[in-house]
């Protein structure tokens, strides 16, 4: 129904679909429908009232119809005498479509992240869309410069040279105080290594007052062996170097042996003894009374004692005693004091008695404890000389104990071999 023109069809009209001739009411039923359609003061009005919309890329796309030019209308009595019908009805233009914008494509909008209950490894909890923990955004830190080795060579130097001069400081200001120190002592040792790893040989090869003899001069032997070790001139001849590393310790090893006990090893029953460490024993320790036997052990931490220049004086008193299986004492016998002289200072030392098994033995089991006395190394002997350091003692390498009466009491050694009586 062409509402504009307002005439009913006619014969040819109507075959086109076209309405060109008049009916009754189709003025009142025209402006009706021309009023529903807002004005666009009223559109304006009404945006006012309701707010602003705000369109986000996220956002679904709304279809929007083009405004179309305002128009008269021909309902109105205004508008109807001014309306001149068209000279020809086919002239007339369609109104023009509406246009509607096409929905936008893009990525998916993303959810917002929800909080999560905190936990201890992730204290501020949030989930991303995917369900995953989102922690904070990861910041770009600078990484610090790697100290190149002769830098980090240098600090450990810096630091090394203030340990030592602190830890002498605090030695000499312990020396002044009054009274006995006993940390004194450990600090004076714990200088000297110090002193040694700071390349200060000489300071570091001084002699620790507060220690005894044999050992102040084995602490400076052991001292001595590390520097030999330690530089770097000795070791382009590491043959040589071991060699004089070996006569410290060895050296030390004397001047210990002189404040330790004595040590009894290798107790034996033998038919036969030649020399040091060669020697034949019974095939059975099974023995008879009035048995002869020979008795054997080797000795070790005895004292020699300087008595020339190329005189070495030991004396060994060994006595021993036997028991029975229940503990009952059955024989005890003093043996010969062994003493010996030799041009140097002996390491190898052994003794041999020959006994005789009590004729009161009856059959059973027995144990028999070898007791042996260092009649040098025991207090009361004069302490000799130390000549440590003369020209014909380096030139030989002949060390003794500095002193060979520092033990304190009776310096003993004890074995025990068991046998039976049948």
């Amino acid at each position: 129904m062409n509402l504009l023109e307002g005439k009913l069809p006619s014969a040819n009209d109507e075959e086109l679909g076209l309405v060109t001739r008049p009916y009754p009411g189709w003025e009142s039923k025209a402006k009706a429908t021309l009023d529903k359609i807002p004005t666009i003061e009223e559109k304006q009005r009404d945006a006012a009232l309701d707010g602003s919309v705000v369109a986000t890329a996220n956002s679904a796309p709304a279809s929007v119809t083009q405004e179309q030019p305002l128009t008269a209308n021909p309902a109105s009595p205004e508008s109807a005498p001014n309306s001149q019908p068209p000279a020809n009805p086919a002239n007339v233009l369609p109104p023009p479509a509406p246009i509607v914008n096409p929905p936008v494509a893009g990525p998916p909008a993303a959810a917002a992240p929800a909080l999560v209950h905190p936990t201890p490894e992730h204290p501020v909890a949030v989930t991303s869309a995917e369900g995953t923990l989102a922690g904070p955004p990861a910041t770009t830190v600078e990484k610090k410069k790697e100290p190149t080795a002769a830098e980090r060579l240098t600090a450990l130097i810096k630091q090394r040279s203030e340990f030592l001069s602190a830890l002498k400081a605090e030695v000499n200001r312990r020396r002044t105080s009054a009274g006995d120190d006993e940390e004194l002592t450990r600090l004076e040792k714990e200088l000297r290594l110090v002193q040694l790893a700071g390349e200060q040989p000489e300071e570091a090869v001084a002699q620790i007052e507060a220690l005894d003899g044999p050992e102040r001069e084995a602490f400076v032997h052991m001292l001595m062996g590390l520097a030999t070790w330690m530089n770097a001139d000795e070791a382009r001849r590491p043959t040589l170097r071991n060699a004089k590393i070996v006569r410290e310790i060895r050296d030390a090893a004397a001047e210990l042996a002189a404040a330790s006990k004595l040590d009894v090893r290798n107790l034996a029953f033998c038919e036969k003894v030649e020399s040091y460490g060669w020697y034949t024993e019974f095939s059975r320790s099974q023995f008879k009374p009035k048995q002869q036997v020979i008795l054997y052990a080797e000795v070790e931490n005895f004292s020699a004692q300087r008595i020339a220049d190329d005189s070495f004086e030991t004396e060994l008193q060994g006595s021993y005693q036997i028991f029975d299986s229940r503990g009952n004492l059955v024989d005890e016998r003093e043996l010969p004091l062994d003493k010996e002289v030799c041009r140097n200072y002996r390491r190898d030392y052994f003794l041999t008695y020959l006994i005789y098994l009590p004729d009161g033995l009856s059959s059973g089991s027995y144990r028999l404890e070898l007791t042996i006395e260092d009649k040098k190394g025991s207090a009361g002997h004069q302490e000799p000389e130390n000549r440590r350091g003369t020209k014909a003692i380096e030139d030989q390498h002949l060390k003794s104990p500095s002193s060979a009466s520092s033990y304190k009491g009776r310096k003993l050694g004890t074995g025990t071999i068991e046998f039976s009586v049948k």
